[in-house]
């Protein structure tokens, strides 16, 4: 019988229900992880004749937070990036610190799938794996790539002006601008333009910089309409190992040609 079928209607208390991403997020655990918890308690608790405490709810699972210690004793269990997201809020506004601390979620999610290992898959092929979880939970205006997750582990690990590991504020988009100017390009349209640039038949950046300029019209994000800008733009922002090695592979990228190498 598919698992589907296993679970009941849901009886439980509703506010006591969570989603996968959720109990992931309080727990540290992975997506996958949670899933597999999901599945087992469903087929157990049918074996056993009792309330699954893994329902689904249209079509995805929801956890009863009796289903795990973790969750019934640290309902709202606040992390150090939770903490760092608090300390944000003075210099950037809710939407910018949340993003940021979404973006965080998914990078932890895919270094820890990294140090446990996956049958010899590489750091690329599970970070296209964590990719593909985000944007079936996320919703669509969270932009995540591969490129993005080597770009913010980067960003998380860099040293602030202070010497500590930036964290989660290196997560947030500045693009040349400071928390309270108003940023030149939208995020949205620079991973919709690095989406096109980080590919290994390389297309050049004007062609880049156009079709990035006529998607930014039509949704209505910010993208400066001067070819030259971004040519002064990348020079200034664009890190040119993670490109060199996304354009022209990881053996390319290993004989570290892009040391030395002018756009």
């Amino acid at each position: 019988m598919p698992l589907a079928a296993v679970s009941q209607p849901c009886q439980l208390d509703g506010t006591e229900l969570v989603s996968l991403g959720e109990a992931a997020r309080l727990t540290g655990e992975s997506l996958r992880t949670w899933n597999r918890k999901a599945q087992r308690e469903a087929v157990e608790a049918r074996n056993k004749g009792r309330q699954s405490l893994a329902v689904k709810v249209k079509g995805s699972w929801r956890i009863h937070r009796s289903l795990d210690a973790q969750l019934t004793r640290h309902p709202d269990r606040q992390t150090r990036e939770g903490r760092a997201g608090e300390a944000l809020l003075a210099k950037y506004p809710q939407h910018i610190v949340d993003r940021a601390l979404k973006r965080c979620h998914w990078l932890q999610q895919w270094r820890k799938r990294c140090e446990q290992g996956d049958n010899g898959a590489t750091d690329r092929d599970l970070a296209a794996r964590i990719v593909a979880e985000a944007r079936a939970i996320e919703r669509p205006d969270f932009r995540i790539s591969v490129r993005s997750l080597y770009v913010w582990l980067r960003r998380y690990r860099q040293l602030g002006p202070d010497g500590q590991v930036r964290g989660v504020e290196g997560l947030i988009d500045q693009y040349g601008s400071g928390p309270s100017e108003i940023p030149t390009r939208s995020p949205e349209a620079v991973e919709f333009f690095y989406e096109l640039y980080h590919v290994q038949k390389p297309v050049t950046i004007r062609t880049c910089h156009e079709v990035t300029l006529r998607e930014a019209r039509r949704r209505r994000w910010t993208w400066p309409g001067a070819y030259t800008s971004t040519l002064s733009w990348l020079r200034e922002h664009d890190d040119l190992s993670v490109t060199y090695l996304m354009r022209h592979g990881k053996r390319a990228w290993a004989r570290g040609h892009y040391q030395t190498k002018d756009r």
